[in-house]
């Protein structure tokens, strides 16, 4: 449930952008670097992750998804109520610091977790990723009532004064934004759960264990030669760099493409065009999660 409110909250932004260029009266080119903030945070938040979290216990990791979703939840909340750009690109790059550091150090838990008992951890890695897969699915459908008509942004004289219409209604991304927050802190609880339940254990362990022995076995691992390590970041670099640009493009622009293109859809209409979309990028990471019990994780890249 975490990876799908999660795929929710992160692509939201997409077919509520044009919503969002309303609320702060700025030009769709403005509004748009929003996504650069919440990127570069990213980027920020994922080298923290690497130089940090590794001089803690393995139970710090589920502290530090508890502070980072809860960190995801309230900035979800106030991105629609930002009053300036320069206050939603703030937010957004604080979402952006902890979505990266999130990620990161999920992938990690559950490969702790699999990997750890002996077992291919594939298969689950490829699940988390459906799910958010799922959320994102769900994220058009779900803002196709929130979003406003076009001819919600004209306006009319009443009494004599000049009027905007649809600015009133409650059922706008100022509700839509704070909903899904709603939704992302149910399962926040589990994981501050789960933070002292491991630390119970390593507390244990370290009672009944010696020095030697703990050490012994965090060292335990088949790790790769210095030359294959950078190797393999720098394709990871290359790889990452050019389809996160791919994929982030089609979602957060299809929506606003649609509307500003010669096809002139509706903003609820272009909702169901970037719904498509998820649909094939849902169905594929599904896909991928019995392919990964037949093959190895290699021949599925």
């Amino acid at each position: 449930m975490i990876y799908v409110t999660c795929g929710m909250a992160d692509s939201v932004r997409g077919p509520t952008l044009l919503d969002l260029k309303d609320l702060i009266n700025v030009d769709i080119s403005d509004v748009a670097t929003i996504f650069a903030f919440k990127s570069f945070g990213g980027f920020i938040g994922v080298i923290l992750v690497g130089l940090l979290l590794d001089r803690f216990q393995p139970s710090a990791q589920y502290l530090s998804l508890f502070i980072t979703f809860f960190t995801k939840t309230i900035a979800t909340s106030l991105l629609p109520h930002a009053p300036s750009l320069m206050w939603m690109q703030t937010v957004e790059f604080v979402f952006g610091l902890c979505h990266g550091s999130f990620h990161s150090v999920g992938n990690l838990l559950i490969i702790r977790i699999w990997a750890g008992s002996g077992q291919d951890c594939s298969p689950y890695v490829y699940a988390l990723h459906f799910f958010y897969a799922s959320g994102a699915l769900m994220t058009p459908v779900i803002a196709k009532p929130f979003l406003r008509e076009e001819s919600s942004l004209n306006t009319t004289l009443l009494n004599g004064e000049e009027m905007e219409l649809g600015v009133n209604q409650t059922w706008t991304i100022k509700t839509l934004y704070p909903l899904i927050s709603l939704i992302m802190l149910l399962p926040t609880p589990f994981l501050l759960y789960f933070f002292i339940q491991d630390r119970r254990e390593e507390h244990n362990f370290h009672k009944r264990s010696s020095k030697a022995e703990v050490s012994q076995q965090e060292d335990t691992g088949k790790f790769l030669s210095k030359n294959k390590t950078i190797a393999l970041m720098i394709f990871a670099f290359i790889f990452y760099f050019t389809m996160a640009g791919i994929e982030h493009g089609f979602r957060s622009f299809t929506a606003v493409f649609s509307v500003n293109s010669e096809l002139s859809l509706s903003r609820p209409e272009a909702a169901d065009v970037l719904a498509t979309f998820y649909v094939a990028f849902a169905i594929i990471r599904g896909l991928v999660i019995p392919l990964s019990t037949l093959v190895s994780a290699p021949t599925v890249l």
